[in-house]
């Protein structure tokens, strides 16, 4: 990048091809610390007794912990061992297998504690007074080291590893693992986000924003890219290309022909695609579709309608110089059409 900068959410899981990076640019990054997270609160007020408890969410995160560090028993209830518990408190503290054990002074005091009646275990409602009682007594940062050790950030959501489906930012195999790909690559899920872009402003701007951190969809990159019909029987059709009936597709397909025209990449393909685009009658498909929307427009002037215009306009204007700054391949490939025999 020309100079220092941060990026934005819209950026995120963009390749760094995409993001302009020159070679033996500098990149500066750095994960951030949970503690810099918004603190979730553990332990609230009872409306009714008015006496501490945990919250909804604090609640939750120790039923996960104490699943698994926990004896279902016959009636069905959930209960820590001694031996479970020195488990718990290994993790928690990050205290050695020498160190830990069920004579150690932790475990000891906590069974002294919790373990009233003398069964040998502690029940769960027992298990979420410790953490009560720890943060009213003035550990609540204890706890959230505790928290943290057993995986759990200052939010109170789950950290998630490297290797876990719910890692989003985990090093993929390829991009095409990345979120942005698989989204771009549904067909289904591609074709829902285009139709919310009919909805009201919010959600279709929105939506908008969405679409534009995603990958190029590749069904529709490779039908615009390979210029070829649906199946062998069949002519080609530049309504495989344009769906009339859906203004947005039409307006994304013609943004991957303008993506084509203006590539940096001045190579044989892209030189032999233009060629065939014009000898296909591409240049009076723009036109026809350029009068067509201006006679549509006469009765509606929708912000969509307009974005059409415009693309068609830039795309028409693109063939009409035959030129680009940084490539020859629309002036070579017009003035090849243009030949005479």
């Amino acid at each position: 990048m020309a100079n220092s900068s941060d990026l934005k959410d819209a950026t995120n899981g963009t390749t760094l091809s995409d993001l302009k990076f020159k070679a033996n640019e500098n990149i500066g990054a750095f994960k951030k610390s949970t503690f810099l997270v918004r603190k979730a609160p553990i332990v609230e007020d009872d409306a009714e007794t008015g006496k501490p408890q945990l919250t909804f969410k604090a609640s939750q995160v120790i039923e996960e912990i104490m699943e698994r560090y926990s004896t279902t028993t016959k009636e069905g209830a959930k209960v820590m061992t001694k031996e479970q518990c020195v488990e718990f408190t290994r993790t928690a503290t990050k205290e050695t297998a020498a160190r830990s054990s069920e004579e150690d002074p932790k475990v000891v005091q906590f069974f002294a504690d919790y373990d009233k009646e003398g069964n040998g275990y502690i029940t769960a409602d027992s298990f979420k007074q410790f953490f009560v009682d720890a943060c009213v007594n003035g550990k609540d940062m204890t706890v959230r080291e505790n928290l943290r050790r057993l995986g759990y950030s200052q939010d109170l959501r789950k950290m998630v590893s490297d290797g876990e489906p719910e890692n989003l930012l985990q090093v993929r195999a390829s991009m095409l693992d990345m979120p942005r790909y698989k989204i771009a690559k549904n067909e289904k899920l591609f074709d829902s986000l285009m139709s919310l872009l009919d909805l009201q402003q919010d959600v279709s701007q929105r939506t908008l924003e969405l679409i534009r951190m995603l990958a190029t969809n590749p069904i529709l990159y490779n039908r615009v890219l390979s210029l070829k019909p649906q199946d062998e029987e069949s002519k080609f059709s530049w309504s495989t290309i344009f769906d009339e009936n859906n203004v947005h597709k039409v307006l994304y397909s013609l943004e991957i022909v303008e993506a084509i025209l203006t590539s940096e990449q001045d190579d044989s393909s892209t030189h032999q695609w233009i060629k065939q685009f014009l000898d296909l009658g591409g240049f009076q498909e723009l036109q026809d579709q350029l009068q067509t929307a201006l006679i549509s427009m006469r009765s509606s002037h929708s912000n969509e309608k307009k974005k059409y215009v415009d693309q068609l306009l830039k795309l028409i204007k693109i063939f009409v110089m035959a030129s680009r700054p940084t490539s020859k391949s629309v002036q070579v490939a017009v003035s090849e059409v243009e030949k005479p025999d």
